[in-house]
Parts: structure tokens; C-alpha cells; sequence
């Protein structure tokens, strides 16, 4: 096997820190020691493992619903709005499990309706949960030739709002099973206090997903009546099977009929599984040890009007044909160089939930990603906010128009992180 560079920077030490069993003390220093976080009164508790247990089959299964989502997220962004958007499937579905472990009645059912939850009550948690240990453990450390390690961060945290600091954090007893570290921060009750609030929050967002999502949180948050926010931070880096070399600038073909010059990375005679009918071209490119994979989906040209009628159109049978009918096979593939950063989007009316006042009120998500010749690097964070008054040798594939993406483990069928790719930008 070949030898990688580099791919790792070092702001995801505190990451794989969590997959290789090293403690995380020493992560959460550089936050810790703002002085914010002491006028925020935070209190951490400490890092633990998931507990929860369930079936393959049952994982699987919760799996599968992920890419119901993701193209749920994918049809619900605006691509005028956001022409390139990125988003995470998994960290939505635990994120929201966490809060449907908070409000089980209040939100009547529309939470398990907008993650498609097959499960409900304690199956569906214990199910969440054993997802997250089963998906931990696909991280690798460096390999023996020097291959860089695959690194997998789905450590959820909740937040309390209310104690005065010297207080232990509240939390519900099912999160134990979901793995979530607790934390209690001071009440929001005067600007300074909600901007620390604010700040002890982001920094652990930005610390968790190695620099990629910075400010998660925006200004307006904590509002004063904000009393919990539920976290998930996902992230996922890791190199290519086989590595990919710099193929320079090339035509790229954008949707508005003009033609922008995109920066290419390609592979000769790589392992792929590749699938293709008269709707779409599917190649799914596996990292390292080949038990994850980035699919890329471009729609045939002249098949659709542009990438948003193909979105609204393609179905999961399609994406799941691309999954389990496809060729294992060879292929000299030559696709983009790209990066969409994260945008914080409230997503909690496009997702139908209507829960009672004065208990899940916002549902904040935003991923970011990048896309080189070395591999994948990619976070996002959920925040769920809760208030209340109190083929043959030799296919060639060239991936030159828009295109979806989703990078998936296939075992259990999650889509990690999954969005659309637009073109350069202007």
C-alpha cells in the first residue's frame, strides 16, 4: 500500500484524541481557560463512552433512514440562496435524538417524522447510541507504511442554562446511552453573560471540528429565555485508497450554461464501485481501508434542467441502486478539487417541527468540507435549542457539472455528511 502525505492538520489532535481511547482532558484547555468561560459559570462533566445496544440489523436500518434525510436537507436549502451546501445526516439524527430524549411528548412525533425514525422511546436511543460506538470504531491510526489515519468524532454534549457555577451539570438519563458529555453554564440574563455563553459554546464547536466551523453559533444566540441546547459535532477525515494526483485546471460546466475553470485531482486504475443509468453517472471512491466511501452523483447531461430539478427528482431507490447494484471495478477518474464552508442554517420549520411552547424551539445545523487530492476533511454541528419561561480496467469517469455527494460508511449505511457541489465560485 501506498505511503499518504500528511493529511491530519493539527487542530485534529483533540479529535482523534477521542477514537484512538486517549483522554480528552487536555483538549478543552485552550476553552477553558477564556475568561469568558468563567463569567459563563461552565461546568463540564466528563467525557464517556455510549452505552447504548442495539441489533446490526436495527442499525442498519436507522442508517438507511439517513439518506431519506439527506436528500430531505439537500431539497429544503435554496440553491439560489446556497448554490454549494453542505450538511451532515448523522449529526442531525443524534443531535435530534438527543432532543426528542428531552421533549418525547411535547414535539408529538414530528421529530421522529423529520429523521425518519424506524424506532421510537428507549429502541430508538439505544439504537442511536450503539450507531455512534459502531461508527467510532471505523477510525484507524496511521498505518504501517505511513497511511494517515481515518479519524471519526460523534462525541454529542448538552448544555444546560440555569446553575451559577459549583452546581453538577442537569441532565436527562438517557443521554448516558447517546454518549453525550454534560455541561451547565450560567443563566443568559444579561449581554454578557449570553455573549460568553455564546463563546465557551463556539469554542468547543470549533476546538471539536479541527477548526472547520468557526462561530457556529450566531450573535442572537442564547436568547435570555434559552434554557438547553442539545450539540452533536461530526467529523470525518481520512485518505483515499489510492492516492490522487493534481490534474490542474479543467473545464467545469455549470448550470447556467457558462463554463468556470475548476481545479481537478484524478486517480488512475483506482478501486471504485461505479453505477450509471440513463437519469445519472455514480461513482463512490472509498477511503482508506475501503470501509467508507464519498459518492459522487452527476446527473446525465440533458437528463435534467439543472442540478435542483435532478435533487427534486432523484430517488432513494436510485441512490440505493447506486449503493448495492454497482459495478466493483477499476477506474481512471478525474473529479474536482472543491471546498464548501459551513453555513449556519435554523432548520426547524423546513423540517416540520411543531412542538409545543416553551420546549424545542431551533434547530441550527451547518457543515463544511473539503476535497483534495489527499482525502476528506469534513465537520458539522447540530444545535437544537430548547426554551421555555422558566468497471473493466480503464472506465473512464470525469466528473465536470454539478454534482451531489455523500460520503457514507457501509456497514451500517449512514450518510456522514452528504451536499451539493455547484462549481467554483466566481
Amino acid at each position: 500500500m501506498l505511503a499518504y502525505q500528511p493529511f491530519l492538520k493539527l487542530a485534529g489532535a483533540c479529535a482523534l484524541l477521542a477514537i484512538t481511547g486517549v483522554s480528552l482532558a487536555s483538549c478543552g484547555d485552550r476553552c477553558r481557560a477564556l475568561p469568558a468561560a468563567k463569567t459563563a459559570g461552565w461546568e463540564a462533566g466528563d467525557e464517556r463512552e455510549p452505552t447504548g445496544t442495539s441489533t446490526d440489523s436495527r442499525i442498519k436500518g436507522a442508517g438507511e433512514q439517513s439518506w431519506a434525510l439527506a436528500l430531505d436537507l439537500l431539497r429544503i436549502t435554496d440553491p439560489g440562496e446556497h448554490p454549494s451546501i453542505a450538511s451532515s445526516p448523522a449529526s442531525m439524527t443524534f443531535g435530534l435524538g438527543l432532543a426528542y430524549a428531552r421533549w418525547p411528548q411535547a414535539c408529538h412525533g414530528t421529530i421522529l417524522a423529520a429523521i425518519h425514525a424506524l424506532e421510537s422511546g428507549d429502541a430508538l436511543h439505544q439504537t442511536l447510541g450503539a450507531s455512534i460506538r459502531e461508527l467510532g470504531s471505523r477510525a484507524r491510526e496511521q498505518g504501517p507504511e505511513g497511511e494517515d489515519p481515518i479519524a471519526i468524532h460523534l462525541r454529542p454534549s448538552t448544555w444546560t442554562l440555569g446553575g451559577d457555577g459549583g452546581v453538577e451539570p442537569a441532565e436527562n438519563p438517557v443521554h448516558e446511552i447517546y454518549g453525550a458529555t454534560p455541561n451547565q453554564v450560567a443563566r443568559p440574563d444579561t449581554d454578557e453573560r449570553r455573549g460568553a455563553v455564546r463563546e465557551v459554546i463556539n469554542c468547543t464547536i470549533e476546538e471539536q471540528s479541527q477548526g472547520l466551523l468557526v462561530d457556529f453559533m450566531p450573535p442572537e444566540y442564547p436568547r435570555s429565555d434559552t434554557t438547553s441546547f442539545d450539540v452533536n459535532v461530526a467529523v470525518l477525515t481520512g485518505p483515499w485508497e489510492s492516492a490522487f494526483e493534481d490534474y490542474g485546471a479543467e473545464d467545469f460546466f455549470l448550470d447556467d450554461g457558462t463554463v468556470a475553470s475548476q481545479d481537478m485531482i484524478g486517480v488512475t486504475t483506482a478501486p471504485a464501485l461505479y453505477y450509471e443509468t440513463e437519469r445519472l453517472v455514480a461513482v463512490s471512491v472509498p477511503l482508506r481501508e475501503r470501509e467508507l466511501s464519498v459518492m459522487l452523483v452527476m446527473p446525465r447531461e440533458g437528463a435534467f434542467a439543472d442540478l435542483a430539478a435532478f435533487t427534486a427528482d432523484v430517488t432513494l431507490g436510485e441512490l440505493q441502486a447506486a449503493r448495492e447494484e454497482a459495478l466493483d471495478t477499476l477506474v481512471d477518474l478525474t473529479m474536482p478539487r472543491f471546498t464548501v464552508d459551513s453555513t449556519t442554517i435554523e432548520y426547524s420549520k423546513e423540517l416540520g417541527l411543531m412542538c409545543d411552547m416553551y420546549t424545542l424551539r431551533d434547530v441550527l445545523h451547518g457543515a463544511a468540507i473539503e476535497i483534495d487530492e489527499h482525502g476528506i476533511k469534513a465537520a458539522a454541528a447540530t444545535v437544537v435549542e430548547s426554551w421555555d419561561t422558566s468497471s473493466p480496467e480503464g472506465l473512464y469517469v470525469l466528473i465536470n457539472r454539478p454534482f451531489l455527494f455523500f460520503a457514507y460508511d457501509h456497514e451500517t449505511d449512514f450518510v456522514l455528511f452528504s451536499g451539493r457541489y455547484a462549481g467554483p465560485k466566481g
